[in-house]
């Protein structure tokens, strides 16, 4: 998970330090490289769950990391924007394959139901913790070579080549799982025919919701790695800090909601196990809701007196993207589940299109604090729509250690 939002925590510090960009055009600009990023994302998310179910997730899962690295590698040395915007899209297709498998096989492949809660919450505890010592180590590294000696310039791009070799190592290790196609695919489908059924599926309304609910849970994640850190990246510069300073202290805010995030994530797949799904949707939802409405009421959220406010927000960002990925894995066939999550994904991108568009224009001409208050909106309409889907007539998957 630290792999695929690092890249973006670090890029105020790389628009004021290697491309000498003013800092009141961050907003927009980093706006427009998520928009970017996503667009790249949408093209290919789909392709990619497709693809693993013909080809297998191992092959995927290699290839998005693989990517991944070698985007890292070229980031930190663009020269202008145009090819800063580049390197974006090649890192989209990257978290494209990397992330919609690493959710396909986690909450759809190996768990059954009565253990998916359970087994999806430790997964993505392990991501959290990764997440966590990115953010709270890694954002340092910037400040650490400075330190040493080292340019301001070269300082960065030392950090990227280090996420890059993690990278690397990832997609290596990906060789360690089991070649082929998933349990439950008989045999090779064209591309396009999994793709129309992965769409078709939407016709079960709770296979609907969670693809809704992804154009929400996406946007969350972005929100904090691009804007949060943004935010507080200004407001320490403004204080006088040097760019090192300030993309370490956004290091530290955000690693206090992840760390959150994390240890909340073991919670709710605990209780995932024992109650319905769909109002799990529904209270992991509302905690997101309040999470950004209580951030976005917020005057500094890098402040010790605003930590409360970060807590509650590692919880809603967790909750907002656990929920749908156990929903989806509970509904989905296994002949389509590769097919079904990179549609989720294609849904969240969306999600995250909209807002790394509108939540950077918002953010220099409203306030920082606006694309906090429209994403907390957003959430309180998931939490409205979960509940309409769990008053619906008709079968639902029952579990055996599910309540009502």
């Amino acid at each position: 998970m630290g792999l695929f939002t690092y890249l973006t925590a670090l890029t105020p510090f790389l628009l004021k330090v290697n491309l000498g960009l003013p800092e009141a055009e961050h907003g927009r600009l980093s706006g427009n490289l998520q928009f970017a990023q996503e667009l790249a994302i949408l093209f290919a998310v789909g392709w990619w769950g497709a693809l693993s179910d013909r080809l297998g997730r191992r092959f995927v899962l290699m290839a998005g990391f693989g990517i991944t690295a070698l985007a890292y590698t070229l980031y930190p040395f663009a020269t202008s924007f145009p090819q800063l915007m580049v390197y974006r899209l090649l890192f989209g297709v990257g978290v494209a394959a990397g992330g919609a498998m690493l959710t396909a096989v986690v909450a759809g492949d190996f768990p059954d139901d009565q253990s998916r809660g359970s087994l999806t919450g430790l997964t993505y505890f392990v991501q959290g913790l990764g997440a966590t010592v990115v953010f709270f180590g890694l954002t340092r590294l910037p400040a650490i070579f400075v330190a040493d000696g080292v340019p301001e310039l070269w300082a960065g791009r030392y950090a990227y080549l280090i996420m890059a070799g993690i990278g690397l190592l990832a997609a290596l290790a990906f060789r360690g799982m089991p070649a082929g196609r998933p349990a439950g695919v008989s045999g090779r489908q064209p591309v396009r025919q999994l793709l129309t059924e992965g769409f078709s599926a939407a016709r079960n309304p709770r296979i609907a919701l969670s693809y809704a609910s992804s154009f929400a849970a996406r946007a969350d994640l972005v929100m904090v790695t691009l804007f949060l850190t943004l935010w507080i990246v200004q407001l320490r510069t403004r204080a006088g800090a040097s760019p090192a300073e300030a993309a370490a202290a956004a290091g530290l805010a955000i690693g206090i909601s992840q760390a959150v995030a994390l240890i909340w994530s073991l919670v709710l797949g605990f209780f995932s196990d024992r109650l319905h799904r769909v109002t799990v949707m529904a209270v992991a939802f509302a905690f997101a809701t309040l999470g950004y409405g209580a951030l976005a009421l917020t005057a500094d959220p890098g402040a010790p007196a605003a930590r409360w406010v970060l807590v509650l927000l590692g919880i809603g960002q967790a909750s907002a993207i656990l929920a749908p990925a156990l929903l989806l894995g509970q509904e989905a066939t296994p002949a389509l589940r590769g097919s079904t999550f990179g549609l989720q994904a294609l849904c969240g991108g969306l999600g995250i299109l909209g807002i790394s568009l509108a939540g950077g224009q918002l953010f220099d001409s409203v306030g920082p604090a606006a694309p906090f208050a429209v994403m907390a909106v957003a959430n309180a309409l998931i939490v409205v729509a979960a509940l309409v889907v769990r008053r619906l007539p008709g079968a639902v998957r029952t579990l055996s250690s599910v309540g009502t």
